[in-house]
């Protein structure tokens, strides 16, 4: 198996799928903390920018030849998704009870 399929593979049967799970999972501890009621819209947009800050280096690293730029993106884009879970976190902690589940889920 060469190195391009072995990546596909990678991206499509394992990172795929556990975004999604992790993304299950947030919506479960969501939906358990009733954050429609808490702090809303906020932090659901919040959550639509951490999708875009994980679907954007997948999408390059799926279109575009694996080298040092798609891998920096991917980098500056991993950053950012962890500088956006914190300030999601630190938003939401005032108004909701944040679970012990919910914070890793995040990452």
């Amino acid at each position: 198996m060469d190195v391009d399929a072995l990546t596909l593979s990678l991206m499509l049967y394992v990172l795929l799928p556990l975004w999604v799970v992790c993304g299950s999972l947030d919506y479960c501890c969501h939906r358990a903390t009733r954050i429609e009621h808490n702090t809303g819209i906020r932090e659901s947009m919040l959550h639509s920018l951490m999708g875009v800050l994980v679907g954007v280096p997948m999408w390059i690293s799926l279109f575009f030849e694996m080298n040092v730029l798609v891998l920096l993106t991917c980098l500056v884009f991993f950053v950012l998704h962890e500088i956006v879970a914190h300030i999601d976190v630190c938003l939401a902690l005032p108004d909701r009870v944040i679970s012990v589940w919910e914070q890793p889920v995040h990452a």
